[in-house]
């Protein structure tokens, strides 16, 4: 899996998050990918619904530095966070509208 940002393949591992009860959370995502000798990241994706019709996705990154190489892509990933935040409400509005295909960045 080549990771989207361009660097050395990135190893995905996918868990499904559980309530109390042991059941799987609707709505919830998790994910952890490691690039070896680079970086490794943990990311939370939470939907709930917004109203009629409409949801609200939340999206949480935890990312740690492997190596010195990992440090620098680390604090451009958090400089441009916003930015990659903006290309994929945006990429995913289109995609539910026009049915445009999600594309990384």
């Amino acid at each position: 899996m080549q990771s989207a940002h361009g660097g050395p393949p990135a190893i995905p591992v996918f868990s499904t998050l559980l309530g109390r009860d042991m059941i799987p959370l609707h709505g919830v995502a998790s994910f952890v990918y490691v690039v070896p000798d680079h970086r490794s990241a943990m990311v939370d994706v939470c939907v709930t619904p917004d109203g009629d019709g409409r949801s609200r996705a939340s999206v949480r990154y935890r990312m740690t530095s492997l190596s010195s190489g990992g440090d620098d892509y680390v604090r451009a990933f958090g400089e441009a966070f916003q930015g990659f935040m903006v290309h994929w409400e945006e990429a995913i509005q289109r995609h539910i509208v026009e049915e445009v295909p999600l594309v990384g960045t």
